[in-house]
């Protein structure tokens, strides 16, 4: 039987331990997979775009582990997960760019971009499952927020 804690994240009853939440280990995925293809990367690039696509996985890990750790239901969560959205984004962006630089191989820059699609397939689910496990009329105006937010993960996603 699986029961949640105060932040929404579940734990089972017989090892009263907290399970790994899939949203908060994709992006540590996302990271190591980056670093390892773009170990061949031109010298040139290495400090300057390199480093910025490194810094934005990394500030993702951070980020959605804040997030998953505020409070269910609080503003906090919502503003922490739009920061995730935002991020995501610009790994979207600079991508291409790093593909150009041939940084990454086209082949490369499809597996990440598929790993990261996949990614925010699942971010979608979660703040979905946010909207719906906040109940009530104290909650209206949070929901249709997460409701906009779920839209511009899929627009993201389209592109």
């Amino acid at each position: 039987m699986s029961n949640s804690n105060r932040y929404g994240q579940h734990y089972k009853n017989d090892k009263n331990k907290a399970k790994e939440f899939e949203i908060t280990k994709e992006p540590q995925r996302l990271y190591a997979e980056i670093l390892l293809y773009s170990a061949n990367s031109p010298r040139e690039y290495r400090f300057n775009i390199s480093r910025d696509l490194w810094g934005l996985c990394k500030k993702l890990i951070y980020q959605v582990r804040i997030a998953n750790n505020t409070l269910l239901g609080s503003m906090a969560r919502i503003k922490n997960q739009q920061k995730c959205i935002k991020t995501m984004l610009k790994i979207n962006d600079l991508l291409p760019v790093y593909s150009m630089c041939r940084c990454i191989s086209l082949g490369q820059e499809a597996a990440f971009a598929k790993r990261l699609n996949n990614y925010r397939f699942s971010f979608r689910k979660w703040l979905e499952s946010d909207k719906n496990r906040l109940k009530g009329d104290d909650f209206s105006e949070m929901r249709k927020i997460l409701e906009k937010m779920m839209d511009s993960v899929l627009v993201i996603s389209s592109n």
